[in-house]
């Protein structure tokens, strides 16, 4: 794995940042997102998936959030920056 990596596993509407000192979860359900320990009270209405890989693996490059009407339907898009090691790799 290098330094950074974001997975998601969509079974379990899940994501999970990883570098080498911390990982962060985010779970996405019907009416919030939990954040590790903490509680965001917010609702999303679609995730939209980004990966240069295989989806198989669940390694991903991006995420879109779509928030529910009552936030206008503000989307948010996060992303990875990938490094020299994964373009001279592929």
């Amino acid at each position: 794995m290098s330094l950074h990596a974001a997975f998601y596993n969509p079974k379990n509407k899940e994501l999970a940042c990883m570098n080498l000192k911390d990982t962060v979860t985010y779970q996405f359900k019907k009416d919030y997102v939990i954040r590790n320990s903490d509680t965001l009270t917010v609702t999303i209405d679609s995730i939209h998936i980004f990966s240069k890989e295989n989806l198989a693996i669940n390694r991903i490059d991006a995420i879109e959030l779509t928030l529910n009407k009552s936030l206008n339907h503000q989307k948010l898009f996060i992303n990875k920056n990938n490094s020299a090691e994964f373009y001279v790799t592929q």
